[in-house]
């Protein structure tokens, strides 16, 4: 059955792991770009905010007043790429102007 998940990118809260169990990557996702299919890169990822309906990757704006907000679902997040620290999305039209 862990044949089905080879490849494949797990987030979880870091209060919900072992404290031994699983090593943490140094970095997480702090600082990686954020690349959409359409826009490009759209900025730098700041943190995951839990909230209680779904999970949001705050993204900090280069020359933009505060973050904007993706939800981190599985319409939205096409990949992660630990080479290149970049996290790729394709977020619909005008979420990105709010």
């Amino acid at each position: 059955q862990a044949d089905a998940l080879v490849a494949w990118c797990v987030l979880a809260r870091g209060e919900d792991l072992p404290e031994a169990g699983l090593e943490r990557k140094e970095g997480g996702i702090e600082g990686c770009t954020v690349v959409d299919a359409e826009a490009g890169a759209i900025g730098t990822a700041v943190a995951i905010n839990e909230m209680p309906g779904q999970h949001l990757l705050e993204v900090a704006r280069e020359g933009q007043e505060g973050p904007v907000l993706i939800p981190v679902v599985d319409e939205f997040l096409e990949g992660v790429d630990e080479q290149t620290r970049c996290i790729y999305v394709n977020v619909p039209q005008g979420l990105l102007d709010l």
